[in-house]
């Protein structure tokens, strides 16, 4: 009976395959965790000056950006707001950070208030930078690819740099640096 059941066990373990040691967990790795944590330390509001870019066409002075955790603590939702003479404007990009558990991999979703969705995956890079690549589409349908490198500076600053993919490679855009503060509260 012992040698009998013993059999049964290991046939059990022979047929059930192990994971592929480079195979991404079903879960949240640490490293997304951590992303998450640090987006939305404090109240998760984070600013940058757009001085570099301001035009007649962009006349923002600044951006800002705020993070709040979603359900359960396994999503991130995020808001970016535009500062122009002093005045935040409505919300002009929604963000949804999550990990999808099915597909193994980090996943931000973006909607802009002139139609724009774009959806992606975010990866790890290194203990301070981490890569989200997404398309995004236009209201017409046509779509674009582009990247943002987040760079952990310290616990009240990160640097993005922008990229889009053209001819074939990665161009660089812009570069903000995001500095935390405390985040406004709205009703919009």
């Amino acid at each position: 009976m012992r040698t009998l059941l013993f059999l049964c066990l290991a046939g059990l373990c022979a047929a059930t395959p192990a994971p592929a040691d480079d195979a991404p967990p079903a879960a949240p790795p640490e490293w997304f965790r951590a992303h998450l944590a640090y987006l939305t330390a404090g109240d998760g509001a984070w600013v940058t000056d757009n001085a570099a870019y301001r035009s007649a066409d962009e006349p923002a002075d600044a951006y800002e950006v705020t993070y709040v955790w979603g359900a359960g603590k396994q999503t991130a939702v995020g808001a970016m707001r535009a500062i122009t003479g002093g005045k935040r404007s409505g919300v002009i990009w929604d963000y949804r950070v999550f990990w999808d558990p099915g597909a193994r991999k980090a996943v931000i979703e973006q909607w802009g208030f002139h139609g724009v969705y774009g959806t992606g995956e975010t990866s790890f890079v290194s203990g301070t930078q981490v890569r989200s690549e997404q398309t995004f589409f236009a209201p017409d349908g046509v779509g674009n690819r582009s990247a943002h490198d987040w760079i952990v500076d310290g616990p009240q600053q990160h640097t993005t740099r922008t990229f889009t993919f053209e001819d074939g490679a990665w161009q660089p855009g812009r570069t903000y640096v995001w500095k935390r503060t405390e985040a406004q509260k709205t009703n919009d």
